[in-house]
């Protein structure tokens, strides 16, 4: 597990993950999730029902990013 988060009304941001097997868990509800990375994690985001979050980009092997949607926005997750 990379980070777990079980509470609720947390900002969660601009965070890294590297080489897990859940980058982000989020349990807890109303909590927001923006501008993450998780990289060669199986499953980088676990987000529960009832939190906010920006787009999830899976962006692995693609090499230019400007053609997948989402991933211009400024509260993308990325997955690599």
């Amino acid at each position: 597990m990379g980070v777990l988060a079980l509470g609720s009304h947390a900002l969660i941001e601009e965070g890294a993950v590297y080489d897990c097997a859940v980058g982000y868990q989020i349990t807890g509800a109303q909590n927001i999730f923006f501008n993450n990375f998780a990289t060669n994690c199986p499953s980088p985001f676990q987000i529960g029902q009832g939190n906010t979050y920006g787009p999830l980009v899976n962006v692995a092997g693609v090499g230019d990013m400007s053609g997948i949607p989402g991933a211009g926005n400024p509260w993308a997750n990325f997955a690599y």
